[in-house]
């Protein structure tokens, strides 16, 4: 039986259910939102791939230290372990930059043995090379049709369609009105869809 992923059980503490849980998670859109957190310095060291495999790793291995409150809440939670993720690989390369040497590799600093990769320390099914190239095959062509949005429209689309944020959260960040923040956001999506051939992709 598939595990239902707005049951109220803690799923992400299951290897079988966990899998199924990171599905419903939009992985594809999470690397969307990762990717538009990241500066140049960042994306110079790693990839956004790879800033999710890494709080994948971390939200299985701290599984126990999560409250479970459902998928959104889940969602938000692995998205603030890649945003820290994100500002820890900033450290190193602003350290590198003013000239501290070489950075401490990645597998010492997640406490692994050199060599071993992270998608071997997750549940089976949600690492297998087919889906690991399917998801980002989908990030790929989500940021390349937000790439070709007005920034207005895209600022809008990925605050509250990618991250998840209340409309008149994304307003206030912007500093408009909130019909504006809405106007923008139907116009976006419509350009959206239209842009990945009406299939959606998933957001």
């Amino acid at each position: 039986m598939t595990p239902d992923p707005e049951s109220t059980s803690p799923q992400h503490l299951d290897q079988v259910s966990w899998d199924t849980l990171v599905e419903a998670l939009g992985p594809a859109s999470c690397i969307v939102v990762i990717d538009s957190w990241m500066g140049k310095a960042v994306t110079s060291q790693v990839s956004p791939e790879d800033i999710w495999q890494e709080a994948l790793f971390l939200a299985w291995r701290d599984r126990d230290q999560h409250e479970w409150r459902g998928v959104r809440a889940y969602r938000g939670w692995l998205l603030e372990i890649a945003r820290n993720r994100i500002r820890h690989h900033a450290r190193r390369a602003s350290a590198q930059k003013r000239g501290g040497g070489a950075a401490p590799a990645l597998f010492s600093e997640m406490g692994l043995e050199e060599g071993v990769t992270l998608g071997s320390l997750l549940p089976h099914g949600s690492t297998t090379p087919s889906r690991v190239a399917h998801t980002n095959e989908q990030a790929l062509r989500m940021r390349t049709a937000m790439a070709e949005l007005p920034d207005e429209q895209s600022e809008v689309l990925r605050m509250h369609l990618f991250e998840e944020r209340e409309m008149t959260d994304v307003a206030a960040a912007l500093d408009i009105g909130l019909s504006a923040a809405w106007y923008r956001f139907r116009a976006g999506s419509e350009a959206y869809a239209r842009l990945l051939g009406g299939d959606g992709g998933g957001a």
